[in-house]
């Protein structure tokens, strides 16, 4: 035990030393700048209630409106960053299960050896090696031939980041950490299940603290990955290229109810490489005609579609529309009441964004190949 938490410490030394790497276009910066989310920049007005809110009329349930400039970083919009980004590649990924079936989760351990090198560049040789080709890289020594092996594509982000717990030194899962903003309802959900069904509760399933476990994190790169294929066998990988891999589902796979979960679950503690040039810019309000000092900052990559759901293969279509806002409690429409005199809406309807995709012509013929 003191040799684990001794190999720890020791990577937590490293990950705080002065590393210095290159970032895309020529940025100059240090691992440690990034931040999961809610970890960075407020904005200057995030939080602030508009005096406005919405009102169900059939269980009375009520929604206060904030000010809110959605971005990842922020202490006060990460839940609505969260959930804005999920719903997206929920809907992506339930769509393209019509074509390649349920999806599985990975995560993915690059080589001890890339972990100085720039993210972008680490990605590039990770994804290289585990990416779908028909019988796999060369050095698999034909063990694959005649099959399609690797991940076909999907979703992924980037974790710099692993957590051990003060006390004894184990690693700790980010459901239960104290530097989750989440644990606390995680935990009260996950005890609730726990004291129901004490006396079955399988031997090999973690029981759940009473409280959030102190923990210390450490820089450890890997990647979590929904996506769709089979990966070669985790001792060549380890063996030929140093990279190893944690299947999820084992033999199963992600079904479409499970999809949006694990998402989340990835995104909540992603990183963030944080928006530091903020410039400040003199703009004129759209509704009163005044002029006004605002913040203007970069965003950032958070994750990325890769193979045949990338870019290059699939295609979207944006369009805006009217909808009802419903209540999340009852379901019943809501209301919008406000004291603000430059307010246009019905009251009623809220804007909200549909996509429609579709494979592009050659990722259809790459599809025909797989589906053999």
């Amino acid at each position: 035990m003191m040799a684990m938490i001794s190999k720890i410490e020791s990577l937590q030394q490293e990950s705080a030393s002065d590393l210095v790497v290159t970032r895309r276009g020529g940025k100059v910066s240090t691992i440690q700048e990034y931040v999961l989310p809610g970890e960075g920049m407020s904005g200057d007005t995030c939080g602030l209630k508009t005096g406005g809110i919405w009102f169900c009329k059939g269980c009375g349930y009520v929604i206060e409106k904030r000010r809110e400039c959605g971005s990842a970083e922020c202490p006060s919009c990460r839940r609505l960053w969260l959930t804005k980004q999920t719903n997206i590649v929920k809907e992506k990924m339930e769509w393209a299960t019509d074509y390649l079936g349920n999806p599985r989760h990975f995560s993915i351990n690059p080589s001890d050896d890339w972990w100085e090198m720039p993210e972008r560049e680490m990605r590039a040789k990770v994804f290289r090696q585990v990416g779908s080709r028909k019988g796999g890289p060369r050095w698999l020594g034909g063990e694959y031939d005649g099959q399609w092996i690797g991940l076909k594509g999907g979703f992924a982000t980037f974790h710099p980041f692993r957590w051990y717990r003060l006390d004894n030194g184990e690693r700790v899962r980010w459901r239960w950490n104290a530097e989750n903003p989440d644990a606390k309802f995680n935990l009260m959900k996950d005890r609730a299940e726990y004291l129901e069904n004490m006396s079955s509760w399988p031997i090999w399933r973690e029981i759940p603290p009473v409280e959030a476990i102190p923990t210390v994190r450490y820089y450890s790169p890997h990647y979590h990955v929904v996506a769709w294929g089979a990966m070669p066998k985790v001792t060549l990988l380890m063996e030929h290229k140093g990279i190893g891999y944690v299947n999820h589902d084992g033999t199963d796979s992600r079904g479409r109810g499970e999809i949006g979960g694990t998402v989340w679950y990835a995104l909540s503690h992603c990183g963030i490489e944080p928006s530091d040039d903020i410039e400040e810019v003199v703009y004129t309000d759209a509704r009163t005609g005044l002029e006004r000092l605002g913040r203007r900052r970069s965003r950032k990559q958070a994750y990325w579609w890769f193979g045949i759901m990338g870019n290059a293969c699939v295609s979207v279509e944006k369009y805006r529309m009217k909808e009802v806002k419903l209540c999340p409690e009852c379901g019943g429409e809501m209301e919008y009441q406000t004291i603000d005199p430059f307010y246009e809406g019905d009251g009623v309807h809220i804007m909200v964004t549909k996509r429609h995709y579709k494979f592009k012509p050659n990722a259809l013929a790459t599809l025909e190949d797989w589906m053999i």
